[in-house]
């Protein structure tokens, strides 16, 4: 069976027309599941006076509802726009801010389409008149071009997207002001985005590539927090959280140390498996997918029940395993950033960003000589020193440790919890914290081993033709 999504013609009102030469086949899939529903059109003029409005068009049999999130509560019934065939709504007086359009009856992740409105003086005058920007949404790119009138009078531009034999007229837009296109559903594939106006010597062509349909790799992240409890020096709960970017639904095998579970996400989703709590060190993870995919990596966890919550912000925890050092060096939250170095030892330099939800930061270096060391952090509220020793060769306190899960942790059926579109790798909340040093080394964020893995946005874009 073939399945097919069409471009149609629109015409959209505020002086931004859609025409295209012939209506387009957009994507064709053998598997009709594989095709969402709705092809999105959205339409942001910038906010000149902190608010504009966005306008919503439906490539497809409706009438559909649909919701800005973000900005109202409740979805909106589309009209049927009579002389170009597609349903649309207008919502007015939407403040400069991301949002995301989401069709109501059509509820694959690809069809969630992000939208930011911009305000008008948020573009530099060394920027282009036309940039394209892509992001991947349930193995789809989502195309956003921004059309801008960088001359000293007001002008109209015309922006055609060749392979899709379509043309947008931007219309009198005035000087310095600018409009952002944003479409959903584009395969992968390379294309051209051409814009052309009569004040231009030559048109500005933007050449962009989609790669969103991976091929069955997932994003993985692995949390391990000390401080998601009452009592912190409690061992850390290891969670897992796999994002499926593909459109088809996949299980995951999930290997932590010795637990194992299996989870199901549906294309373009996410699942978090809860995988007991595990002592404080390094355990090896794989996360085996039913499509044959395979993602080998490991996760660090805190030691908790060295956990001393400083005023100062600051502890440096050292423990002996075996004859080897293991220090671990704790940042708890601060409104600034901050700035950390231990004294003749560069790699642990680090920029600390500032808190974010209450967590602390965290990183480990492991085989650090032994010695008297001090750590400094400094901030907009001064500096704060603390003196360390490392005595770990010859009589120092050694502290035997584990990376085998305790024997109560068993791999039953694991807890999930659906959310949003998959994660894109593990956001950086603390900038430049090193990740080298002698045996294992690693950083872990906030408090929980967060560790990003697999396929991630892929900014560039557009999709294959049949």
């Amino acid at each position: 069976m073939l399945t097919t999504v069409t471009r149609a013609v629109l015409a959209a009102v505020a002086g931004l027309t859609l025409a295209a030469a012939s209506a387009s086949v957009a994507s064709a899939q053998e598997n009709p599941e594989d095709v969402p529903p709705t092809l999105v059109r959205v339409l942001a003029d910038c906010a000149a006076d902190g608010k504009t409005d966005v306008e919503v068009y439906l490539d497809d049999l409706g009438p559909y509802k649909v919701l800005l999130e973000g900005f109202g509560e409740e979805a909106q019934e589309t009209a049927l726009h009579e002389e170009h065939e597609v349903y649309w709504h207008e919502f007015t007086d939407v403040p400069v801010g991301d949002y995301v359009v989401r069709v109501e009856g059509a509820d694959l992740p690809s069809d969630g389409v992000p939208v930011q409105v911009k305000a008008c003086d948020d573009r530099k005058p060394s920027q282009p008149g036309l940039t394209v920007d892509v992001q991947c949404q349930g193995g789809w790119g989502v195309a956003t071009f921004e059309v801008a009138n960088t001359e000293g009078q007001t002008r109209s531009y015309t922006l055609e997207i060749t392979e899709e034999a379509q043309q947008y007229e931007a219309k009198e837009i005035l000087p310095g002001l600018f409009v952002r296109i944003t479409e959903n559903l584009y395969d992968d594939g390379t294309y051209t985005a051409v814009l052309s106006g009569e004040s231009l010597d030559e048109p500005i062509t933007e050449e962009f590539t989609v790669k969103c349909a991976p091929k069955d790799a997932p994003t993985v992240v692995a949390d391990a927090r000390c401080d998601d409890k009452e009592d912190v020096t409690t061992p850390a709960v290891v969670r897992v959280t796999v994002g499926n970017p593909n459109r088809h639904d996949a299980d995951y095998t999930i290997t932590v140390g010795d637990v194992t579970e299996t989870v199901t996400v549906v294309g373009g989703w996410q699942e978090t498996v809860d995988l007991g709590p595990f002592p404080g060190g390094v355990y090896p993870m794989t996360v085996i997918g039913s499509d044959g995919s395979e993602t080998p990596t490991h996760v660090l966890v805190d030691y908790c029940e060295d956990v001393v919550v400083d005023d100062d912000g600051l502890q440096v925890s050292v423990r002996c395993v075996g004859e080897e050092s293991v220090v671990t060096v704790r940042f708890f939250p601060s409104q600034s950033k901050r700035v950390f170095k231990v004294e003749g030892r560069p790699e642990f330099d680090a920029v600390v960003a500032p808190d974010r939800d209450g967590r602390y930061d965290w990183m480990r270096h492991e085989g650090i000589e032994d010695g008297v060391y001090t750590a400094v952090l400094r901030g907009p509220g001064g500096e704060t020193r603390e003196q360390f020793t490392v005595d770990c060769v010859e009589g120092g306190p050694t502290t035997t440790t584990t990376t085998t899960p305790p024997t109560s942790v068993t791999s039953g059926s694991p807890t999930t919890t659906p959310s949003g579109p998959p994660p894109q790798g593990s956001p950086g909340p603390v900038d430049d914290l090193p990740v080298t040093g002698a045996a294992v080394t690693g950083m872990v964020v906030l408090g929980l081993a967060a560790l990003g893995m697999g396929a991630g946005l892929v900014f560039a874009a557009r999709r294959r033709r049949v």
